[in-house]
Formats: C-alpha cells, structure tokens, sequence
C-alpha cells in the first residue's frame, strides 16, 4: 500500500504551513503546541522549548511567502523533529547535533510521503553549501546538514 501525502486546502503559503504542521502535529499524537506568527526571526520558523515541557512554533510569514510549497513541507518536518526529538539546544555541539535530528527527520518524512519534495529540496540544499553567504551565516546549520548521508554528492 502506497503511503498518501496530506494535501493542505488553504491558500495562503503561512496558511498552508500552519495546517501541516497541526496535521502531522496530531498523527503524531502532539498535543499543545502553540503555531504562532512571529516575523522577528530570521528563517522560515523556530521551535521555542520551555522547562514545562511545553513549545510552540514561531513562524514568519515574509520568509514563507517566498517558499515552493516543497520546502514548506520540509519546513514543517524539521520543527516536528525538534519536537519530536527535544534535544538541549546549549552549546554549538549540541545545536549542530539538534539541527542534524531535525532535518534528518525531515529527510525521512520526505522521502517516504513526499518523494518529489524530498528531490526538489536535496537539490536547493546542495546549491545553498555552495553559497559562502549561507556557509558563513548559518554555520550551525552548514555543519549538520552536511553530516546528512542525503545530501552529500
């Protein structure tokens, strides 16, 4: 049996990241967390993580409105998987370690649901280590990403 992907019915690309994120939020049995529009940050969107337990999901709606639908997809997989795998988020080693889970998360989820976005989104990936602007100002995420077996050539 084939695995079916979730198609969103709203509009709006902020819309449409909000409506996955709750959909796979509850297939996967996550409760309580908040998606809240904050344009103060400066990637697509954020996971906060509290002592309590409790996170919510910051997200910025001039970053996604210039997102394909494919790395909105992949967005949303990668705040899942910091959820899911809740992992200190301290020191450089343990943020490069979070930001491997959580894509590598997202490369899983892909790969199996959305295989054409998995394609799509491997290709702007491997571009973005080519550019020094994204080498020099996201080395947490440089360094993670290339540690993910999928992205290396």
């Amino acid at each position: 049996m084939k695995k079916k992907a979730y198609k969103p019915q709203r509009k709006t690309k902020y819309e449409t990241f909000v409506e996955l994120f709750n959909f796979w939020a509850h297939r996967f049995g996550l409760k309580d967390i908040q998606v809240v529009r904050d344009n103060r940050h400066d990637s697509l969107a954020v996971t906060e993580s509290y002592e309590d337990g409790q996170c919510r999901i910051l997200y910025n709606v001039k970053k996604l409105a210039r997102c394909p639908y494919s790395v909105i997809v992949s967005a949303v997989f990668h705040e899942l998987g910091h959820v899911i795998m809740d992992l200190p988020y301290d020191t450089e080693k343990q943020q490069i370690k979070s930001e491997f889970e959580a894509e590598r998360f997202a490369v899983v989820m892909l790969k199996s649901f959305y295989p054409e976005f998995f394609e799509e989104n491997k290709k702007r990936v491997l571009k973005r280590f080519k550019e020094k602007k994204w080498v020099k100002n996201c080395p947490i995420h440089y360094k993670a990403y290339k540690m993910i077996k999928e992205y290396q050539k």
